[in-house]
């Protein structure tokens, strides 16, 4: 109910999950969705060494669970290996020719327990794999009993995680169990529970490598903030002192209450600019036309001010047109059993449809902001792609440790977002920000 009640979308998309969702993360603890996950995990993680990285290889003997496997590994975050020339030569030397030496390495049906031992010898002593995925599709030809032995056999002495994966009726599985006893090759039935495991171990391979973040705390206003903070929702000065007092990096303007003063403000940050309705009780003004682009003389500004009047407006909201950038949203609403919680995605219209959004609880230190960043899908939008430059990382922590330390300094403040800040290579600015305060 609460988040249907908050008008911006870091209230809306913030829950009660997702507050203990972040305190989880943030204390190394690792969630799963399901009794069955619970199990899969389970096992991966009593029985098997924490990987060095996420590379992995699928070994089989049957294309179809190869490429459901491939699936989901490359939709859980890991990464598909790439076998050495070395490794792919000394694989065709013991395979039969039609089998592919590429990851995932396919020795098709006819494949015998002694090709699997020789087979996985040879991947587990590659420089570029981390972990290993075998899987075996019974055929009426090879007792699975027999195969199991030999690639418990060669996974033995290894310090790299292998995984079975052996797609057989339940009694097969049991013969498996009791015929080649073992304690360090966990055996699931389906190609997507394997990979669920060695996905579990790779997070908890990044848990541990974790470095100790720093909370930073920055010289702030604090007279100037307290003077802003009035109950509702904050007016454009307001905001704007708010964000002076915490150095939140703002776009230059102002608020205009007539056209003469908009044509000031307008002619002060430079053409072109945007005008933009202020209305406390309009949370998203382009959807009511009340936003207005590429404004780029004195008489357009005069028109979009005469435009924008409205009987409930403290004024015009008058800025400096900014070109270019990637757009992020960075907010925070108080949660009553977590405290504080801060969110960041990728920002604009859409926030609330694609909710590629990541939360931590406050206080954010400088490694689990760096973490925000990156656990959203959009980050390589971020970081840069197909040769364009990547926006300023540090800039983006920075403006996350400061609404931080904003959400511990002023419990008041019930909800507070920038969306969209535009972020550039080497800069970053607040475009809108909503700030409500509680009476």
């Amino acid at each position: 109910a609460g988040a249907r009640a908050a008008s911006s979308h870091t209230g809306s998309l913030a829950g009660a999950d997702v507050a203990a969702d972040a305190l989880l993360k943030e204390c190394g603890v690792q969630r799963v969705d399901s009794v069955e996950e619970l199990f899969d995990v389970g096992l991966a993680l009593s029985k098997l060494p924490i990987p060095a990285g996420n590379r992995t290889v699928v070994l089989t003997n049957a294309g179809g669970p190869a490429i459901l496997a491939t699936d989901a590994i490359v939709g859980s975050g890991l990464e598909m290996a790439q076998l050495s020339e070395a490794t792919r030569a000394e694989l065709r030397t013991i395979l039969v020719p039609e089998a592919s030496v590429q990851n995932p390495v396919d020795m098709v049906a006819g494949a015998t327990a002694e090709h699997y031992r020789k087979a996985l010898g040879v991947l587990l002593r590659d420089a570029s794999v981390d972990q290993v995925i075998v899987i075996f599709v019974p055929p009426i030809t090879h007792d699975p009993v027999v195969v199991a032995r030999a690639v418990f056999e060669a996974a033995r002495e290894s310090t790299k995680p292998v995984v079975g994966c052996f797609m057989a009726r339940d009694e097969v599985l049991r013969s498996i169990s009791s015929e080649a006893q073992q304690g360090w090759v966990p055996v699931y039935l389906y190609p997507e529970s394997a990979v669920r495991a060695l996905a579990a171990l790779d997070e908890r391979r990044r848990i541990l490598a974790r470095p100790i973040g720093k909370v930073r705390q920055f010289r702030v206003d604090a007279k100037a903030a307290k003077s802003a903070l009035k109950p509702g929702w904050l007016g454009v000065k307001a905001r704007r002192e708010l964000a002076r007092a915490y150095g939140l990096p703002v776009v230059p303007g102002g608020l205009a209450q007539s056209p003469k003063e908009a044509v000031a403000i307008a002619d002060k940050v430079g053409y072109p600019v945007v005008a933009k309705l202020s209305v406390p009780s309009i949370p998203h003004k382009s959807d009511v036309g009340g936003v207005l682009l590429n404004l780029a003389d004195e008489a357009a500004v005069r028109a979009a001010f005469e435009k924008l009047r409205h009987p409930e407006a403290e004024g015009v909201n008058i800025q400096k047109m900014l070109k270019g950038g990637r757009e992020v949203v960075i907010g925070f609403t108080q949660d009553p059993s977590y405290g504080p919680v801060l969110m960041f995605g990728l920002g604009g219209i859409y926030v609330e449809v694609l909710k590629d959004v990541s939360f931590a609880l406050c206080p954010v230190n400088d490694v689990r902001a760096r973490e925000l960043l990156r656990e959203i899908k959009g980050w390589p939008i971020l970081a840069g792609i197909r040769g364009q430059e990547g926006i300023d990382e540090d800039a983006l922590v920075e403006l996350i440790q400061r609404l931080s330390q904003l959400a511990i300094d002023h419990p008041e403040i019930a909800e507070l977002e920038i969306n969209p800040a535009l972020a550039f290579p080497g800069s970053l600015c607040a475009v809108d920000m909503r700030v409500r305060v509680e009476a």
